[in-house]
């Protein structure tokens, strides 16, 4: 009976030690600590997690921490922005994919790295640009590596401004009477307060308790079933976020002094649900900032005969997966409450939306399933009993994705009964691509060719646009040229972006996205410039892509045997410069071919179709041209096409003398002489070469010897050939005679046009301020001036230039007074002005046998100015330099102080001074015309 005592008390010892410390099913980092500096609401932050692994890290392989989504994380990272271990060395690189962080190892790790240190340090700093969330709480932040792939998180909390200031409390602990997942559970939460802190429940101060995720507060919260320092509390609160909790009426906690939280089993709070290490965070009314308690492990039962099963196996592919395993003793699940629980590695893709049809438990469709950090919680649709099989169908409609790259991956299970995660080992297989068909434009052996290569992806294949890679390996002997041009590559009718070329490798970025199980197209166009193995045969080529990584071999295709042109060519070197013909050659074609004795050989000129050779030569034309030819056999193998350049030129330079003209008479001994010969041509003049421009153009002087001389130009142009002209020429150094008949010098000049007349020499030519005028055979010119400045003197330029250039210039001024023409006529108060018709106020009359005419309106039309005394019956007139005097009633007037005597005294009419007519023609130099007929005076100022 004793030693039966003693082994069920060993084997409950041995029970409590297993769930106090449970063992673990697989490897898997873990995370001592994780700091956020300064752990606020939206503002960018230092990072450091403290960690140990299990496994040591090598170079290249990564580290992974996934942020929750309410983190915003930058698209890169530079890797100088992070620090790794105690040595703080930077990763090699660093990715970013949505909300996961890898870091790349520039260097090994090992796992005694910090293991005396409470683990090693990653930091990341502040210029990484992860920024908190907009708001306060716990989050969970997963780690893991390449070898240990198991997530592991760790709870981070982010608080207000306010929060994260001021004092905090000190020796947190936590005590569970019950550490089993997902069980009601007694807390007891003890820690001391600040030496600053001193609360009272007067002042309506409070305890603030943020629990681990996962842990779940009642709905009905009962302030009885809570003790402060063994009181109970007077109010309790729970905004989502911290259960808080007020004091008990009366009580207070002295500075630095002991509080004791004690939530009893009653109240119902209950654990998480996943094992694991979870702490709790403590704040007071007084101590705000927040507080991180001792780790605590919530331990649970495990199933027992795991195993899983999906199908298919290959990478990317979407799969049905079967989960098996046998619940515990402590295992049973209630039909619509009891949770099962697939944790996920976090290379497979777990879909966004779930269907609940896509799942059945034990035969039943699953009615209620959710998704949070990979893993998949069903609420069992039936009574699972303790030690019971339990089978878990996942359907390929559910979507969940496979891992890309090929290995070995943990999928865990647990139950909301048997809370301890047991991993199971599923292998992801590669998939492939489809045997590859590659299509030619040319199959001939040596050719150039477009290819076109089709295949198809496999259920892992989804490629991404511009990160994913096509590799095609070509059979040995294909030629690639040397300038790469991706624009002549197309993958399903889009052009590619990049191509590489490594050896026979040639490896195309995509530039869409592709999906598993899609048709790939690629064409790589003739210009792109592939060049067919010169040997026939049967050939190879082959395919992969970075997402398919197993190079698949096409269906075979054949390089065939093609007919060989050779080209003869007479003469054979070119007989003139530069590589031209100055004979017209003669061309002959001769063809070869395995498998045809007489093979058909077609030629052309650029811009002609094909001809068939005619067996006898041809003879090249004139000028530059492309000669393209190939042969063809009698199973239609054709001949790439092959090409050459033939220059003839067998005609002699043109030269066109444009100064001097032949037998031109010069003014000089030296002459420049400017000409155009055919463009690439040699000239000289004299003997003496001359510099020829890109069009042909040249321009030099010469210095005559004779008079006459003989200009002799000679040309030779780019082929060689070669002409000559001959220009005569004489020498005139004598200027011309010029003589200006009218005007004369500083005439007056009152009409318009102004003939300008002269005479100089037969055959000079003759301008007039700048304007041809006409020279008549017998030397003498006239040319009318039709403008003229009116009131002062105007210059007039002749110029003569004889035929050899020589030039006479005169010039004579005159100055120009325009004509005024009056009409009056006896008795009409209407007069003409030039042609203008203007009212006079007092009519012209004759009085004694003299015409009176008005003096102020006759001598105002010519520009004077009057003044009059009324007193005197004075009128003084200044007409120019000229001052006349005159008095009404006496017939004595002054002109220029000389005394002058009129036929008739002037005398008023209606308010009007009339004068003799012949004073008008006297005294302001007009000539004045009398009509009798008409009784018309025409007054014209000045005199012609």
């Amino acid at each position: 009976m004793k030693n039966k005592k003693k082994i069920v008390t060993l084997l409950l010892l041995i029970t409590i030690v297993f769930f106090m410390f449970p063992l673990t099913a697989f490897s898997a980092v873990n995370i001592v600590n994780i700091t956020f500096t300064p752990p606020i609401v939206s503002k960018i932050p230092e990072i450091q997690v403290n960690m140990t692994i299990s496994i040591s890290l090598t170079k290249n392989q990564r580290i992974f921490i996934k942020f929750p989504d309410e983190f915003n994380i930058p698209q890169e990272i530079d890797p100088k922005n992070i620090r790794i271990g105690l040595l703080a060395f930077n990763p090699s690189v660093v990715y970013v994919e949505e909300k996961t962080v890898s870091i790349v190892l520039s260097q090994n790790l090992s796992k005694f790295e910090g293991l005396d240190l409470n683990g090693f340090p990653i930091i990341i700093s502040p210029q990484a640009g992860i920024k908190n969330p907009l708001n306060p709480g716990n989050y969970v932040i997963q780690i893991w590596t390449d070898v240990e792939r198991l997530p592991v998180e760790g709870s981070v909390y982010i608080g207000e401004e306010g929060e994260a200031t001021g004092t905090q409390v000190d020796g947190l602990k936590v005590q569970l009477d019950d550490y089993f997942a997902g069980r009601n559970a007694e807390y007891r939460i003890s820690f001391y307060n600040s030496n600053d802190a001193f609360m009272l429940w007067d002042n309506n101060d409070y305890i603030d308790i943020y629990f681990p995720k996962g842990t779940v507060l009642p709905a009905n919260l009962d302030a009885s079933r809570i003790y402060v320092n063994r009181g109970q509390s007077s109010k309790v609160e729970f905004n989502g976020k911290f259960l808080r909790i007020y004091l008990p009426q009366g009580w207070f906690i002295n500075y630095g002094g002991n509080c004791e939280v004690v939530i009893d089993k009653e109240f119902g709070i209950i654990n998480p649900e996943f094992t694991g290490v979870y702490v709790v965070q403590v704040a007071t009314s007084k101590d705000r900032k927040l507080a991180i308690s001792n780790q605590y492990t919530v331990i649970g039962t495990e199933i027992r005969n795991l195993n899983v099963k999906i199908s298919p196996e290959n990478q990317g592919a979407i799969s049905d997966i079967l989960v098996q395993f046998i619940t515990s003793d402590n295992g049973f699940l209630k039909k619509d409450k009891g949770k099962i629980f697939l944790k996920f590695s976090s290379e497979f893709a777990l879909p966004k939306e779930l269907d609940p049809k896509s799942i059945t438990v034990n035969g039943i469709l699953a009615s209620s399933i959710s998704v949070a950090n990979n893993i998949i919680s069903i609420i069992t649709p039936v009574d699972i009993q303790k030690n019971a099989q339990l089978d878990l169908i996942i359907k390929q409609e559910m979507g969940i994705v496979n891992p890309y790259v090929i290995g070995d991956y943990k999928i865990l299970a647990a139950t909301s009964s048997d809370a301890q995660f047991v991993g199971f080992m599923v292998g992801i297989s590669p998939s492939e691509i489809t045997e590859p068909q590659v299509f030619l434009s040319n199959n001939g052996a040596g050719q150039t060719s477009e290819y076109k290569i089709v295949f198809e992806t496999g259920l892992g294949g989804t490629l991404e646009a511009l990160v994913d890679k096509i590799n095609i390996t070509f059979p040995a002997g294909t030629e690639f040229p040397d300038e790469i041009k991706s624009s002549f590559v197309l993958l399903n009718d889009l052009p590619v972006v990049k191509v590489e070329v490594s050896g026979l490798v040639l490896t195309i970025l995509v530039p869409t996205d592709v999906k598993e199980k899609s048709t790939v197209s690629i064409t790589i166009k003739l210009e792109f410039g592939i060049v067919n193995p010169s040997v026939p045969n049967n050939c190879k080529l082959y395919v992969n892509t970075t997402k398919e990584l197993k190079l698949v071999a096409s269906k075979f295709y054949s390089i065939e045997s093609v007919p060989v042109t050779s080209l003869n060519i007479s003469p054979d070197t070119p007989d003139g410069l530069n590589g031209y013909y100055r004979s017209q050659p003669s061309i002959s074609f001769n063809a070869q071919s395995a498998i045809d004795p007489n093979p058909t050989v077609y030629y052309y000129f650029e811009g002609n179709a094909p001809t068939i050779y005619p067996n006898k030569p041809i003879i090249a034309p004139e000028g530059i041209h492309t000669l393209y030819y190939y042969a063809m056999d009698k199973e239609e193998h054709k001949e790439e096409t092959k090409s050459i350049q033939i220059k003839v030129d067998t005609i002699p330079p043109v030269i066109n003398v444009i100064t001097p003209a032949n037998n031109a008479v010069l003014n000089s001994f030296t002459v420049i002489v400017k000409g155009v010969v055919d463009p690439g041509s040699t000239a000289k003049v004299n003997g003496e070469s001359v510099q020829i421009d890109g069009m042909g153009n040249f321009e030099t002087s010469v210095k005559l010897q004779n008079n006459p001389d003989v200009i002799k130009i000679f040309a030779v142009d780019i082929a060689g050939n070669s002409s000559q002209v001959s220009v005569s020429v004489s020498v005139d150094t004598t200027p011309p005679n010029l003589t200006i008949l009218k005007p004369v010098m500083f005439q007056q000049v009152s009409k318009l046009p102004l003939v300008v007349e002269g005479i100089t020499e037969k055959d000079a030519k003759v301008t007039v301020n700048g304007n041809s005028a006409e020279v008549r055979s017998d030397g003498t010119f006239s040319y009318p001036l039709q403008m003229l400045s009116e009131g002062q003197f105007t210059t007039i330029e002749v110029v003569v230039k004889d035929e050899a250039g020589n030039t006479t210039k005169k010039t004579v001024s005159v100055k120009y007074v325009k004509s005024i023409v009056m009409k009056l006529q006896i008795g009409n108060k209407s007069a003409l002005i030039n042609n203008e018709t203007l009212a006079l106020e007092t009519v012209p009359v004759i009085s004694g046998g003299r015409t009176m005419v008005p003096l102020r309106f006759v001598g105002e039309a010519f520009g004077a100015e009057f003044m009059y005394d009324s007193t005197f019956k004075i009128i003084d007139i200044n007409f120019g330099s000229d001052k006349i005097k005159l008095q009404i009633g006496k017939k004595e007037t002054f002109v220029n102080g000389n005394k002058v005597l009129l036929d008739i005294a002037p005398f008023i009419v209606n308010g009007r001074t009339l004068i003799p007519i012949r004073f008008i023609s006297e005294t302001f130099g007009s000539e004045v015309v009398w009509d009798a007929l008409t009784k018309t005076v025409t007054i014209i100022y000045p005199k012609p």
